[in-house]
């Protein structure tokens, strides 16, 4: 999935179609799994096809209501589409469910957060999520621009250096 946004753009739309594929054959294997379902939500996230991203996420999330990564990934989605308060909501459960969660939920809250205004909150959640997997250099990105939104313009000076933007962006704008 990755490689559809950053490495690879130009392959994107054959890495896409060979994703689609192989989450439809899973889905075809067992349609009531809810990581098949998954697996298609993403594909259509990736494909910026939000409605179906919702829906398929959803489904999962109803056939198994005890899968935390099905409850994020619907926050995930939500984001995406401007309803991040919700969002907040389906982490809350997904947290709940899964106590040892992985730090990119931790990234989802704080720009959750940094959506719907509540910047104080999202540099703690963000400075979080960059603790626990340094090796991730986009999440500043939100960090930085939570920052800004509090006034704190040294502080995001300081988040630049060795922030890599997706897709190639130069600002935090």
């Amino acid at each position: 999935a990755a490689l559809t946004w950053w490495s690879r753009p130009d392959m994107a739309d054959a890495l896409l179609g060979d994703g689609f594929d192989r989450a439809e054959r899973a889905l075809a294997l067992n349609a009531s799994f809810p990581a098949a379902n998954r697996a298609l939500a993403a594909m259509h996230l990736r494909a910026r096809e939000h409605a179906d991203a919702l829906w398929w996420a959803r489904r999962a999330v109803a056939l198994n209501p005890h899968d935390a990564t099905s409850h994020a990934l619907v926050a995930n989605v939500l984001s995406f589409i401007g309803r991040s308060g919700e969002a907040l909501r389906y982490l809350v459960a997904a947290r709940t469910l899964d106590p040892g969660y992985p730090a990119v939920w931790d990234y989802y809250i704080g720009r959750a957060m940094v959506h719907v205004g509540r910047h104080e909150e999202a540099v703690v959640w963000l400075t979080r999520a960059s603790r626990r997997a340094p090796h991730v250099k986009t999440w500043g990105g939100y960090r930085a621009a939570a920052l800004a939104h509090l006034g704190r313009f040294d502080e995001v000076r300081n988040a630049l250096p060795g922030l890599k933007l997706p897709r190639g962006d130069t600002s935090v704008s």
